[in-house]
């Protein structure tokens, strides 16, 4: 099945949320239909739904933002919880209209790519996809091990690097960007947190000039082992690496965390700052980024596959991270890491390498996407 590879087990917020809607039913005795009820029951216990009702979730959400605008949406207004409050839960809340927002991007590629691969195959493009796999990558064969270590800069530069939805695979069960609705512990108020990843392990990154970059699961040791630290952790959350846009700083308003799958972190987003929550709730803003600096001696080079990569071992500083506009590596962020990068195929005496272009094929396809995006 071509959604084979799309995990439509609902996370855990989903859940909560769905059960929160199903108490609040109880207790008010209104808000949300018979279907919304019945969709409650299944989101809190847990069963897996179809592809089918992830797009019926989305379409439900897309209907009823108008409902946030409504009294009583809400603590403290009159009237809270108001209908469309206890069904937007009953439904999973903002948890789950993020969630089947992925979904349906998922199935929408998905369905995409088999009409690109089979518009490829009639072409030949590719057979096994081999010839897909390598158009603008790094092909043939090369050596591995480790190059020598490249010379560090007198003053260390700052870098970024950014991820957007497409970083995560299709078995990911959160989304990269989510607001999360919560009680505050000061008086029952709703706070709006801004919950995202900056960092993924183990994955290679877009493509950098010639070579790919990781991040080993060891770099944010400056994030986990902070005692013993000359100096406290001050990391900034900033709206497009701004710093005239501040949301957030730790370790009050911004917390951080390495997991299994990367560098997570939780802002508690400023009330001046609706308009970047609505813009990430809308699927405006969908990437994220961090800007650090490279310890010394702490990167790694080697050929995999015929692709470099460099590997980040360990972060000397975490200058800030949060939401960005544009989830891509800017040219001006790239500059440390391709410095070090000639250096280490100077240490292995290749050439850069030279990709032939398919400009004819190249622009044949690029004709028949445009096509499909009308």
């Amino acid at each position: 099945m071509k959604y084979d590879h799309i995990n439509f087990r609902q996370p855990s917020g989903v859940k909560a949320e769905a059960n929160r809607g199903l108490a609040c039913r109880r207790e008010f005795g209104r808000g949300g239909t018979a279907i919304g009820i019945a969709r409650a029951r299944d989101l809190g216990n847990g069963t897996q739904i179809s592809p089918e009702t992830a797009r019926r979730m989305k379409a439900f959400f897309d209907r009823h933002q108008s409902d946030r605008n409504a009294e009583g949406w809400s603590p403290g207004e009159k009237g809270f919880p108001s209908n469309g409050r206890i069904a937007h839960a009953l439904w999973g809340g903002d948890a789950g209209y993020a969630w089947s927002r992925k979904l349906v991007r998922q199935m929408e590629a998905a369905d995409n790519a088999r009409s690109i691969r089979e518009f490829l195959e009639a072409r030949g493009f590719c057979g096994t996809g081999s010839v897909v796999g390598g158009v603008g990558g790094c092909g043939g064969s090369g050596g591995g091990g480790k190059g020598k270590e490249a010379k560090s800069e007198e003053t260390p530069m700052i870098e970024s690097r950014s991820l957007c939805i497409d970083d995560f695979s299709e078995d990911d069960a959160f989304p990269l960007l989510q607001i999360e609705s919560r009680c505050s512990s000061e008086g029952g108020s709703e706070e709006k947190w801004l919950v995202g990843y900056a960092a993924r392990f183990g994955v290679n990154s877009l493509k950098m000039d010639d070579f790919y970059e990781r991040i080993d699961p060891n770099a944010f040791s400056i994030v986990t082992e902070r005692r013993g630290r000359k100096s406290p952790l001050e990391t900034r959350a900033l709206f497009n690496h701004d710093p005239n846009v501040v949301l957030g700083r730790f370790p009050n308003t911004l917390k951080m965390k390495v997991d299994e799958h990367g560098l997570r972190y939780e802002i508690l987003m400023p009330e001046s700052r609706s308009d970047i929550v609505e813009l990430i709730q809308r699927g405006d803003i969908r990437g994220s980024s961090f800007s650090f600096i490279v310890s010394p001696g702490g990167e790694d080079w080697s050929v995999e596959e015929g692709r470099s990569i460099r590997t980040v071992k360990s972060i000397a500083s975490l200058v800030d991270v949060g939401p960005v506009t544009y989830p891509a590596y800017p040219d001006a962020s790239v500059s440390v890491a391709k410095r070090s990068y000639e250096a280490f195929m100077r240490s292995q005496n290749k050439p850069r390498r030279d990709f032939v272009s398919f400009a004819g094929k190249i622009a044949e396809l690029q004709t028949f996407l445009k096509a499909r995006t009308r």
